[in-house]
């Protein structure tokens, strides 16, 4: 009791009832003999923060036989060694009611403290209640708000749920009192209404900040209204406040919110000024940490610009201290010099020095200044007393505190990581290299992780392209050049002290080199920045930095502080570059060598970090002090995970092959020998022996360690054999697995995806018999082993669509009728996958890939056009309508699922391309309908269908090469919507009109129906505007001639017919002898035209043979067709002239064309054969 009452009396120079700092130290040392060590605590650095939740006002009190009563019985004496539960017992249980008094009260209040601080509010509360008991039993003690806020406070720092909503109810408490008895001391004060606004943001961190809003409203409006001018907000207030923006910021997810919630606070620090609040560090603060938690793009210069107006106020406010200070000294020299006539010496703080130093913070001398200003002082504008004294109130005391720390900094560099965008990490490197020079703040560790996070994140995948990248990676490399000089300068510091300084105050804490060192965290930032950077360039800086990082940790390996050893993550980010290499655009084959020595330099770092890892075994072993280091290096499951993987790249790219199979092969025997002598931690799992598999499986349809000339000239039971080997070798490593995983690796058990890669190499090796054993396999499996519980041993869409493949691949030396079969087995998986989706797993649904496969099998061309029926069910022909049949279940997926958009052109288009390519009779009629799919498609917004003039041209080709009567005619209709409604009719279109007229059978009208599309071709090309395209010659010439070969097909038993058509193709082919754009193929038709037409009489015949022939000879263009069809209607005089000017003497010389003048023929060179 007798340091309470001592503090509680004139020794106190701040406070009546807490023990401050300075009143501590001048207690002499034989009065501080008590009881209880009761802590120092200073009410006003007690930071009210949090929420509360219970009502106070009732107590219960209990009274002896003897008339006297005691305490509340509802807690026990207890015996306890805490000093602060012995000192709340002996105060509640040995003081009898009503015999304590205010200072007992006062230090009723320390106790209080002590336990907020430990967020114990129960506690609190219990003191509370006592005290209330003395004071209902008559006492003359007295509660103040003062009470209540540290219950309020203890409440904020529980961990109670519901704390927050107690805290209201004392607060709600406080304020009915003071209304119903007008107690100065119970009116509600800004500490009070402080603590419960922390209370709701500490609480409530995402809805609290509603809460908090209105209590700060009630708490403004009672003082804008002159009710309680102690409730005017403070700078903790505020701080207070813009803490809960920030928090409900952090939490948020909304873009759209944080902006509001930023502005809000922007907005509430604005009002400081109108309100006359003056501004403190941790004001902007947590304005800076506002701005850091929205992660807004402009989010990090917003920070800074709030850095630099903190700046600029401190060095005001220091321009003016120091203004005052050199006042002082000018008026003491006067003084000196009337008094003593002699000039005194200067101060080492005076102004001058300070200037000469060129600080912007004032010093020592400064500082004393503002704490005790002078009363004599003059300092020029400023306000002053009426007497002349200076007015000591003049600086706000807050403002002495108004200074940049490290915190506000590193709220810069927290919110340039959080942005994460390229001027975010310009900002952070500048703000690193200025801050000791402009600011005079030296940056911490954390300074310089923050700048190098930011790097991290904004080298991100999905942030920026490759440039972006190479500008983080740039950024990143500089910042950690600068915090290796900074470690640098500690160590020299270190090493000429020969110990570290001891940090007296904050700023030597602040200004302290010792903050910056080269972590290992910090090398692995970098490293992972030049990872995601995945270039050539970027490995080589990665493997520069780890040796230096070697050399570094290889120097001061007895002697580890501050030493970066690398780890396995350091090694396995270069691992994880190579595996995503970006190669540059070179030859392809100088891509597959680079792609191939990354896998053989991936192996020879696996070898280097077991050396490394012996190196360090070997000094722990001498020095007995290796200690983890040994175990940090050694390669783990991850990093051959990614050398296998580098290998399968190496594969896929076309390199490697078999050996590179061989290698990955060895490599997991390796992993299993290391695991097996206790060596490597975890041995080989699924994945490992997966991608085995798959390695092989790639392999085999390799064959790249044999070079093309060596593939060609390769025996085909050659081929046959190496691929049963790699397959033989993929069932052996699947069956090597189960056996392991009945030794008790239970991780190797085989899964869907080490099935997967098994069906993938039986599909390449055409076992697709086996194929189909091992996906029946993996669905009895899960339907009846696993019971449809584990999704890991599911077969998925890959498993159903590569056994598909596997039917689709038939050996050459198959016959129609087992390609047809395996065309059934293949249909009846695409129905099983269907089944399967619906009833059995509906997390699997088959893909555009499932139905595709099928559709490119039957439109694939391979297999040519078979018309004649064979043996079996089904009719080669029959392919386009299985094509058909698959696209129409494809059209119904899509929309059973609504996956429309996975439905594109090309499927349709193959499908109609079909339909013409092996004359499909009613092939018109079908496209149609597709075409009718197609429009609905397009109706329902899917941007993948488009109907162009692509699609109607495949239309247009299907009609043309069907056998319907009407053919013609239709395909000229779909002309004609080309031509009136797009006006994108190509060449092709009209080539395939002509086509259709020259099968057609509509032999009266087909003659001038070409003639008649061709005239449109002819105007069209003719008026470039309304011609979009360009026509080559060669293309307009064929079209010309398939007017003369629709004129040869009319009817042979009609003159009127023939004459006509003899007319039209007569006036072509003189057209085109004119233009001089003829071909091979417009003589040949017209010679066969002429011996067609039996009605047309033989002069007539014979003397446009004769000019064709010979335009023909004169221009080089005789090949076989054209010479057999002028034999056979030339007459024997024109042909023994014809052989004459050959050079022959008989018609028997000349066996075929060949035998004719090189003068006279066509090769098949020219571009002109045709």
């Amino acid at each position: 009791m007798i340091l309470w009452r001592l503090a509680s009396s004139s020794l106190l120079c701040v406070s009546p009832f807490f023990i401050t700092v300075d009143a501590f130290k001048r207690i002499p040392r034989d009065l501080f003999v008590h009881r209880y060590k009761y802590r120092i605590h200073d009410y006003r650095e007690s930071p009210f923060e949090n929420k509360c939740v219970f009502a106070l006002m009732s107590s219960d009190t209990s009274k002896t036989s003897s008339g006297t009563t005691t305490g509340p019985s509802s807690l026990p004496l207890k015996a306890t060694n805490s000093w602060l539960e012995d000192a709340t017992n002996d105060f509640v249980y040995q003081r009898p009611i009503g015999t304590l008094l205010m200072d007992d009260v006062n230090e009723a209040k320390g106790l209080m403290s002590a336990w907020a601080r430990r967020g114990e509010p129960l506690q609190v509360e219990f003191l509370l209640k006592r005290i209330i008991d003395d004071q209902n039993y008559g006492s003359n003690v007295s509660l103040s708000t003062q009470h209540y806020s540290i219950a309020i406070d203890a409440w904020a720092k529980s961990k109670h749920k519901g704390s927050a909503k107690r805290a209201q109810e004392i607060h709600d408490t406080i304020v009915l009192m003071h209304k119903e008895t007008q107690n100065a001391d119970l009116a509600p004060t800004v500490v009070s209404y402080s603590t419960l606004i922390t209370a709701w943001i500490r609480h409530h961190p995402k809805d609290g900040m509603t809460q908090a809003e209105l209590i700060f409203e009630e708490m403004k409006e009672s003082w804008l209204s002159g009710k309680n001018n102690l409730v005017k907000p403070d700078a903790t207030t505020i701080s207070q406040l813009l803490n809960g923006y920030g928090k409900s910021v952090a939490l948020s997810t909304n873009s759209e919110y944080s902006k509001d919630q930023v502005e809000r606070a922007q907005d509430l620090f604005d009002c400081m000024e109108e309100w006359n609040i003056s501004k403190s560090v941790f004001c902007y603060g947590a304005l800076q940490n506002v701005y850091a938690q929205s992660q807004l793009p402009e989010a990090p210069f917003q920070a800074m610009r709030l850095l630099e107006a903190l700046t600029n106020e401190t060095t005001s406010i220091e321009n003016t201290l120091q203004l005052r200070e050199f006042d002082q000294a000018a008026e003491n020299a006067e003084y000196y010099n009337l008094k003593n006539n002699t000039e005194p010496e200067r101060d080492s703080r005076s102004y001058e020095d300070n200037s000469a130093k060129g600080s912007n913070f004032p010093q020592a001398g400064v500082a004393e200044s503002i704490i005790a200003p002078t009363p004599d002082c003059n300092i020029g504008d400023h306000e002053k007393n009426a007497d002349g004294k200076c007015n000591a109130s003049m600086i706000d005391e807050d403002k002495m505190f108004l200074r940049p720390t490290i915190v506000n900094f590193n709220s810069v560099f927290n919110a340039c990581a959080k942005s994460a965008t390229l001027e975010s990490c310009r900002l952070a490197r500048d703000l690193l290299e200025v801050m000791p020079v402009k600011y005079g703040i030296e940056p911490v560790q954390l300074s310089y992780m923050l700048a190098l996070q930011a790097c991290v994140l904004c080298s991100s995948p999905s942030k920026h392209e490759i440039d972006h990248h190479h500008e983080c990676a740039q950024l990143a490399m500089e910042i950690l050049k600068v915090l290796e000089q900074a470690s640098e300068r500690q160590v020299e510091q270190r090493s000429s002290a020969n110990q570290m300084p001891m940090l007296k105050d904050i700023n030597d804490f602040q200004h302290s080199d010792a903050l910056a060192r080269v972590t290992l965290d910090a090398y692995n930032k970098v490293l992972t920045v030049l990872a995601r950077m995945a270039t050539l360039e970027s490995i080589g800086q990665m493997e520069d930095l780890v040796l230096r990082m070697e050399e570094r940790a290889f120097a001061f390996n007895r002697s580890r502080a501050g030493v970066a050893m690398p780890n396995k993550r350091t090694y396995n980010s270069i691992l994880n570059a190579m595996i995503h290499l970006k190669l540059p655009h070179i030859e392809y084959d100088e891509s597959k060598l680079i792609v191939t020595e990354m896998a053989e330099k991936g192996r020879e770092l696996i070898k280097h970090m077991w050396n490394v890892s012996t190196f360090f075994n070997a000094s722990e072993n001498e020095y007995g002090e290796g200690g983890d280091w040994p175990y940090w290096c050694k390669p783990d499951s991850y990093s051959y995970t990614s050398v296998l993987r580098l290998y399968q790249k190496s594969i896929l790219h076309g390199m490697g092959g078999v050996k590179a199979a061989e290698n990955v092969d060895s490599l997991v025997c390796e992993m299993e020998s290391l695991h097996d002598q206790g060596r490597l931690e975890n041995a080989p799992d699924v994945a490992h022996y997966t991608i085995a598999i798959a390695s092989w499986a790639q392999a085999i349809s390799s064959f790249s360690d044999h070079s093309w000339r060596e593939k060609k000239k390769m025996d085909q039971s050659h081929r046959t054999g190496e691929i049963n080997a790699r397959v033989y070798r993929c069932a052996q490593i699947l069956s090597h697995m189960m056996e392991r995983h009945k030794a008790g690796y239970y991780n190797c058990v085989p899964n869907a995806r080490t099935y997967n890669a098994y069906l993938d190499a039986l599909s390449r090796g055409h076992y697709f018999e086996e194929a189909e054993r091992v996906l029946y396999h993996m669905l009895y499996q899960y339907n009846f082993v696993y019971k449809r519980n584990n999704n890991e041993m599911a077969p998925d869409t890959f498993s159903f669509n590569t056994v598909m493949i596997a039917m689709t691949r038939c050996m050459p030396s198959r016959s129609a009728i087992e390609r047809n079969q395996q065309n059934d087995r293949a249909e009846a998986i695409l129905d099983r996958l269907l089944e399967y989706c619906n009833n059995e797993n509906l997390e699997v649904s088959p893909n555009q890939r499932s139905f595709s496969i099928l559709i490119n099998h039957y439109t694939s061309r391979s297999g040519g056009r078979m018309s004649q029926p064979l043996l079996g069910r089904y009719n080669p022909d029959e392919r386009p309508y299985r094509a058909e049949a698959v696209l129409d279940r494809m059209i119904e997926w899509g929309r059973d699922i609504e996956g429309e958009d996975s439905l594109t052109n090309q499927y349709f288009l193959r499908v109609i391309d079909n339909f013409a390519y092996h004359h499909v009779p009613d092939g018109g009629e079908r496209a149609e309908r597709l075409l009718q799919c197609m429009k609905e498609l397009q109706m329902r917004n899917n941007s993948r269908v488009v109907i162009d003039t692509n699609v109607v041209r495949h239309v247009m080709a299907a009609w043309a090469h069907s056998s319907h009567p009407q053919a013609a005619p239709r395909a000229e209709q779909y002309l004609d919507v080309l031509e009136e409604k797009t006006a994108k009719a190509t060449v092709k279109c009209y080539e395939i009109v002509l086509q259709a007229w020259t099968r057609s059978r509509l032999s009266d009208i087909k003659a001038s129906r070409a003639l008649a599309v061709l005239q449109r071709l002819l105007d069209k090309h003719q008026n470039p505007e309304n011609y979009n395209n360009t026509t080559s010659n060669s293309s307009m010439t064929f079209c010309k001639s398939l007017v003369i070969n629709a004129c040869s097909f009319v009817s042979v038993s009609s003159a009127t017919q023939q004459a006509d058509a003899f007319r039209i193709a007569v006036d072509v082919l003189k057209g085109m002898i004119d233009d001089e754009d003829a071909v091979s193929l417009s003589y040949g038709w017209f010679l066969q035209l002429c011996f067609r037409f039996k009605y047309i009489q033989l002069s007539e015949r014979i003397e446009q043979v004769e000019v064709a022939f010979r335009d023909c000879r004169k221009r080089g263009l005789v090949n076989g067709f054209v010479w057999d069809k002028f034999v056979a209607v030339a007459t024997p005089e024109l042909l023994r002239s014809v052989v004459e000017e050959s050079g022959h003497n008989e018609i028997a010389d000349i066996t075929s064309y060949r035998d004719l003048p090189d003068s006279w023929r066509c090769h098949k060179s020219s571009k002109n054969w045709r």
